[in-house]
């Protein structure tokens, strides 16, 4: 969710140094190879806003966030289904093939417009950004890591929130849609695109007893130090909250009809502009909308750039809180995939997963579906057919298999005995786990089973057998897809 204006466009990221609240904004990364840059002075991270109302009147306090090392794809991808804030997120394999694990986030009820990322034990990447209704793509790649088709590093995996920072560099091929065709437009595509990244708690505030306690993604993309954003993840939620600073200096660079007001980056073009007083400090900076009149006091904060090493004050000119607005997306048709997309030797996004439900594009109804969908996704790598969705329907509906039985076929396939033929230990147990348990692995589990392999104490089947024994998997069969006898028996093993 990149925005990326003409010229250079910002990304995202900071350090700062604000007095008024203490959160070291650094972070700790676990496992990653692009390049660290931890030598610079930390920086603190204020909340959105104060918490003092919602604790007078009695709010319980959000969950305390957990001390030490995290998951940040937790924060960041948010269980398949219906979604309370606007965004909705769907399971499914890379849509160029390969054994990365990919999800999808389709952004703000509009089937046209989504992101594809990809993970893995080091990293969540962006890899490609599509808006149809924009006729525009883009299409990014890390450059500090060897070979290209992964993404950009859009953040570390595993990591200890408050701790250093990483400096990705990326590069982004846009392309656009004229007559027809997708064309590359190298005007508005980059190389050597700078992105540092720091990761930290937060505590946002929406008023009354709506809080959270929230995982924040700061993101500094330009390297002037002149604009930065973050995103606010909460856990098994996704993302609730954006916001994009401007340093005062710039915003001050466009000044609008009247003495003392500015307009903000995202207002040119608008009847909207940003009074400024810097005679006291901080500075004040009010937004005025001069069509309905309304005004907003905007948050100010005093930031050391990454990149510059220098304070300045930054104003947050836009924001876009996303939880519990009783916006719900629960539409159960598939995104829009780019089928004539085509650039850089062959890469497409035509095979995209489907969203929530795959009612829409298979013909299956019932809660089990997401189930059927996961099997695919990460047992076999690739998206149901729908010949296929309709046989274990049939199957299941006259009670022919059972949940674990359904897994135990799809785990003893030809298809996905030549598929793992290709895994090492660890892709093995990764998808087995993701695809039975629909989450993803704890990093101790993993180690712990891939040792159990690479010991012979294991084989492939007596993992796979030992997740379908297992309490969590016989609580999804019954709780989430309507099985009322849990996992029952592997029926392939009668």
């Amino acid at each position: 969710m990149r925005s990326l204006a003409s010229e250079n466009r910002p990304v995202m990221s900071v350090r700062f140094l604000l007095t008024l609240f203490t959160l070291n904004s650094s972070m700790i990364l676990s496992g990653c190879t692009g390049s660290f840059e931890g030598s610079r002075p930390s920086a603190p991270m204020p909340p959105l806003h104060s918490a003092s109302f919602a604790s007078a009147i009695g709010c319980p306090e959000p969950t305390t966030p957990p001390a030490g090392q995290i998951d940040a794809l937790s924060y960041m991808r948010a269980p398949e289904g219906p979604s309370i804030n606007q965004f909705q997120y769907s399971l499914g394999p890379n849509p160029e093939g390969g054994t990365l694990a990919t999800f999808l986030l389709y952004k703000l009820g509009s089937r046209e417009a989504y992101e594809v990322y990809h993970y893995d034990q080091n990293h969540i990447y962006l890899q490609f950004e599509v808006v149809k209704q924009g006729n525009w793509i883009r299409q990014f790649d890390e450059t500090t890591l060897k070979g290209r088709g992964l993404g950009a590093i859009w953040s570390p995996r595993f990591v200890v929130p408050g701790q250093s920072g990483l400096l990705s560099t990326s590069a982004f091929d846009y392309s656009s849609l004229q007559n027809g065709k997708w064309v590359n437009v190298p005007a508005e595509s980059r190389t050597g695109f700078p992105n540092y990244l720091t990761l930290h708690w937060a505590k946002l505030d929406w008023g009354g007893c709506q809080q959270a306690n929230v995982l924040r993604l700061q993101q500094e993309w330009e390297d002037r130090g002149r604009i930065f954003e973050y995103y606010d993840y909460e856990k098994d939620k996704g993302i609730v909250h954006w916001q994009w600073n401007e340093r005062l200096d710039y915003l001050m660079s466009r000044p609008g009809p009247n003495p003392g007001e500015f307009i903000g980056f995202w207002d040119q073009g608008k009847n909207v502009f940003i009074k400024i007083d810097t005679s006291t400090s901080p500075p004040k900076a009010v937004q005025v909308d001069r069509t309905t009149g309304k005004t907003r006091a905007l948050p100010v904060a005093y930031w050391v750039s990454y990149f510059t090493g220098k304070p300045a004050w930054y104003v947050a000119t836009r924001e876009q809180p996303y939880l519990d607005e009783g916006i719900s997306v629960s539409s159960r048709y598939p995104v829009e995939p780019v089928e004539d997309y085509q650039i850089g030797g062959g890469r497409t996004i035509a095979n995209l997963p489907h969203l929530y439900t795959v009612s829409a594009a298979t013909g299956c109804s019932g809660v089990f579906c997401t189930y059927l969908e996961n099997l695919y996704a990460f047992i076999l790598g690739r998206s149901p057919d729908s010949a296929g969705m309709q046989y274990w329907q049939s199957a299941i509906d006259a009670n022919k298999l059972s949940c674990a039985g359904v897994a135990t076929a799809f785990l003893h396939s030809s298809e996905f005995r030549s598929r793992q033929i290709k895994f090492g230990d660890r892709e093995f147990v990764v998808a087995v786990f993701q695809g039975l348990l629909a989450r993803v692995p704890e990093s101790e589990a993993v180690k712990n089973a891939v040792s159990l392999l690479a010991s012979r104490k294991w084989t492939r089947a007596d993992y796979g057998k030992f997740v379908l024994r297992s309490t969590e998997f016989n609580s999804n069969c019954k709780t989430r897809y309507g099985f009322p006898d849990g996992a029952g028996t592997l029926d392939a093993e009668k």
